[in-house]
This record gives C-alpha cells, structure tokens and sequence, in this order.
C-alpha cells in the first residue's frame, strides 16, 4: 500500500508496474522473473489482511 501511495497510482497501474519495474519488485521483496501479475485486486486483499 505504501508504495501504491507513493506512486499515486491505481491498483491495476501498480500491477502493471511490478510486472515491469525490477524496483517496484526489490522494493516488495519480490522476484517474478517471467512469471506476470495478472490480478489487480490482491493491492486491496492485502491491505485488508
């Protein structure tokens, strides 16, 4: 969520950026490799979590 505000993005824009930015993917502790993110909706289930 941080980095969402941080961005001022939407959740489908963050999706889109974490497939594409090594950055966002560091920053969340997060290697995909060629795997993608293909639901925008786990943004919201993981800040109500």
């Amino acid at each position: 969520m941080f980095l969402k505000h941080y961005a001022c993005c939407s959740d489908k824009r963050l999706i889109e950026q974490l497939n594409a930015n090594i950055d966002y993917q560091f920053f969340c502790d997060l290697y995909l490799g060629y795997n993608r993110l293909e639901n925008y909706k786990i943004v919201v289930k993981s800040a109500v979590n």
